[in-house]
């Protein structure tokens, strides 16, 4: 009976000693590149992981599309193929059509707006329609509310000057494939044509289009102010990252591992956005010197134009009813 014991002590703690040795490694697709802001702090953010954790969880990140572009992400993390996804909000509205209301111009007023709502029941609503497709979205956390920005305004970069909405009919606008953003700016009196980021500069270059929208944190290390040269602030979304995981996944990590990982994501988007200003200012002085003519001008023109479109898109189901006038009226 001792004997018995004794063994099945020994194969106890042969058990807790494996499960506690037991390690992980995960992919995070991002096109982002490796040197860029947002890049670095990808970089970062597995760093910290893997130090917080003593190498119990490994994350490469897959830069430049190395594990798919956007649109393959987003069924590549619900399958579990690549284990979590680090980009922009809005690229999840393939799942939830209320997710469309983030690129609608000029529904988040201000970045306090924006915290109002991840705050809010409509923000769960939204996690929880992905949580059916086997998708968690674990960042940014409604209990700590750090918006991971990208920007932290976007931009419109054309070859002629853009001061208000009305010198937007007829511009050749290179976008990316989104049926909402090709409603929006023909709304707004735009050529569309889609063409892939990648080949964007040299589209503006040769005369294919006139103009691209951008986050403008991403405008110099691109050069596109070299065959765009005037840029106008525009603010037309607000663009920031979320962190999202395959559920299944996700559900089995151990507690520290999942605490690890929301302790980094959050320590590096504090890090970012204190680092993104200053980056902007330097990019946006270093694009005027160069050349370019940065331009912030009043964006009543462009609200007015585009507001009748958000009903109309409303009766259209492209989003629940009321989804718009809830966002409005939140408090912050």
């Amino acid at each position: 009976m001792v004997v018995g014991w004794a063994v099945f002590v020994i194969f106890s703690i042969m058990a807790v000693g494996s499960a506690e040795a037991q390690t992980y490694t995960w992919k995070a697709g991002s096109i982002q590149a490796p040197t860029s802001i947002n890049g670095e702090s990808l970089t970062l953010f597995a760093k910290k992981v893997q130090e917080k954790t003593k190498g119990q969880m490994k994350i490469q990140i897959g830069f430049n599309s190395a594990y798919g572009g956007l649109k393959e992400l987003v069924p590549a993390v619900s399958m579990g193929s690549v284990e979590m996804h680090v980009e922009s909000q809005n690229w999840w509205d393939t799942i939830d059509k209320n997710r469309k209301i983030y690129t609608f111009p000029y529904t988040f007023s201000s970045w306090e707006h924006m915290v109002a709502f991840v705050k809010s029941p409509l923000w769960q609503e939204q996690v929880n329609k992905l949580n059916t497709q086997n998708i968690n979205m674990v960042f940014p956390d409604p209990k700590n509310p750090i918006i991971y920005k990208q920007g932290p305004t976007r931009v419109i970069c054309s070859r002629k000057p853009i001061f208000t909405a009305k010198d937007l009919e007829g511009l050749k606008l290179r976008l990316y494939e989104s049926e909402l953003a090709k409603r929006v700016w023909k709304h707004m009196g735009c050529n569309i044509i889609v063409i892939p980021w990648a080949d964007a500069y040299l589209a503006l270059k040769q005369g294919m289009v006139e103009a691209i929208t951008s986050p403008l944190n991403m405008v110099y290390d691109t050069k596109l102010h070299e065959v765009a040269p005037y840029i106008t602030d525009i603010n037309e979304f607000l663009q920031f990252f979320t962190m999202v995981v395959n559920k299944p996944k996700w559900d089995k990590l151990p507690p520290n591992i999942k605490k690890a990982m929301i302790d980094s994501i959050n320590e590096v988007a504090q890090q970012s956005n204190d680092q993104l200003y200053k980056r902007v200012d330097s990019d946006v002085q270093k694009m005027m010197d160069e050349g370019a003519v940065y331009i912030r001008t009043g964006l009543k023109s462009f609200k007015d134009k585009i507001t009748p479109l958000a009903g109309e898109m409303e009766k259209e189901d492209q989003w629940r009813a009321g989804l718009f006038d809830e966002i409005q009226k939140l408090k912050f």
